[in-house]
């Protein structure tokens, strides 16, 4: 057998300490990112099919919902949209709570659905998500506008991840950017664009730039409920604008309080993109910056 000098087999023990050390690193930096940030996209259990519009039974007939409604859903969205907005301000909406239903196409992968409860902030804008179905990386999510900065002045969410492990080696949150590639590879939308007068705001541009181009069309599809939630539901084709998608928007406006409380969306060859809907809606229920801490939200402060 040979023998090695004994600086040689200290050196070689110190070699193979710091290689181990090095894996070790690597392993970790591989684990959170693949748990915090979610670098894999989750496969949705349903398969790349399409998404029913509206089930039979939730079907209501004309005669159950306003007669004016029906008319503007028919002849002139824009004003049933600029409608919602002003009665959204007028009574004025300040905060929310619901239960938030989405299902999404994000790069061509059909997603699993999900399912959220919601707090909503209008002022400062905030938002609190808690997923209790399909979680993707993080299970919690609390974004208040102008706190967490980063050292760029860009307010950051607090997210607390969906895995145990991922919790462990980060004291249980992150700070990330509300649109950082990691948050994206999620959703098709940030944080920071939740929110029944973002979602009107959105469709007001959209349908201010089709109309004044000539390249919107309007239908009307009925009634129907989303939810307990009656509602008329308009259809907008959007031709050829590709800075206002999707192509196609089916919207739900609840009769009662005029908000969009359902939307699919599905791009230029009809391919579905999106069903978001919104139930269990509680309006001006007194929340405040208090309900918008990461402690009342049970996610430990970063």
């Amino acid at each position: 057998m040979v023998k090695f000098p004994r600086c040689y087999k200290s050196q070689q023990k110190g070699s193979k300490m710091k290689l181990i050390s090095q894996l070790s690193t690597f392993a970790l930096l591989i684990v959170l990112a693949a748990i915090i940030v979610g670098c894999e996209t989750p496969k949705s259990p349903l398969g790349d099919k399409g998404v029913t519009q509206v089930e039979p039974a939730d079907k209501l007939n004309d005669g159950d919902v306003p007669k004016e409604l029906v008319k503007l859903a028919k002849t002139n969205h824009l004003k049933l949209i600029k409608k919602s907005l002003h009665t959204y301000d007028s009574k004025p909406v300040r905060d929310y709570t619901c239960t938030f239903y989405e299902h999404e196409r994000i790069n061509g992968q059909l997603q699993p659905e999900q399912l959220t409860k919601v707090k909503f902030l209008q002022t400062p804008f905030s938002v609190a998500m808690k997923w209790i179905k399909n979680p993707p990386a993080a299970n919690a999510v609390v974004y208040v506008a102008g706190k967490y900065k980063n050292s760029k002045g860009v307010a950051q969410m607090v997210v607390r991840p969906a895995s145990g492990l991922g919790r462990f080696f980060t004291g249980g949150s992150v700070l990330r950017l509300p649109d950082c590639p990691e948050a994206m590879q999620h959703s098709r939308q940030p944080v920071t664009e939740f929110g029944f007068k973002n979602n009107l705001n959105t469709m007001l541009a959209a349908y201010q730039a089709g109309l004044k181009q000539n390249r919107v069309q309007q239908e009307y599809a009925g009634a129907a409920l989303v939810g307990k939630q009656k509602c008329v539901i308009l259809i907008g084709t959007m031709k050829d604008l590709p800075k206002h998608p999707p192509a196609k928007l089916v919207t739900f406006f609840n009769v009662k309080t005029l908000l969009p409380v359902r939307f699919i969306g599905y791009d230029a060859d009809g391919k579905f993109l999106f069903d978001y809907r919104y139930t269990d809606i509680k309006l001006n229920t007194g929340l405040k910056q208090d309900d918008f801490t990461p402690a009342a939200n049970d996610i430990p402060n970063p």
